[in-house]
């Protein structure tokens, strides 16, 4: 069985955040304004925004919600698809980076101060990261 959060679900669970923050400041401890597992898409000043760095040429649109899939346990049998699948996510997700896009997240979330802490990348060697995709 598929749990989905649907879009106004979401929408109702941040209007419930963004209420709650009018009393109490919303902190995000565990924010990445990069991409720290792999460390490896190359990033460029975007052509469209020169305060945001993308790892193409594509216009940035600030983030919306949407219908969420809460996660389910997956079979061992599952671990190559999730490994690659986790990679292209990360991969989509972190497509952009900069000031403006952690400014928007923060706006959307109703978060109203974010810690940013230098964070190294995941221990996995390079070469095994490679491996990995490999296969």
């Amino acid at each position: 069985m598929t749990n989905i959060l649907e879009k106004a679900q979401v929408n109702n669970y941040l209007e419930m955040v963004k209420e709650s923050s009018k009393q109490n400041k919303i902190i995000d401890v565990h924010l990445h304004p990069i991409e720290v597992v792999y460390n490896n898409f190359g990033y460029v000043r975007n052509v469209h925004n020169r305060s945001i760095y993308s790892i193409n040429k594509t216009q940035y649109l600030a983030p919306q919600t949407s219908k969420v899939l809460l996660k389910r346990p997956y079979e061992k049998s599952e671990q190559l698809y999730n490994d690659k699948f986790t990679y292209m996510k990360i991969k989509h997700v972190y497509k952009h980076i900069g000031r403006d896009v952690v400014r928007d997240h923060m706006k959307l979330s109703g978060v109203d101060v974010a810690i940013l802490l230098p964070v190294e990348s995941y221990t996995d060697s390079k070469d095994r990261q490679i491996e990995r995709r490999k296969t």
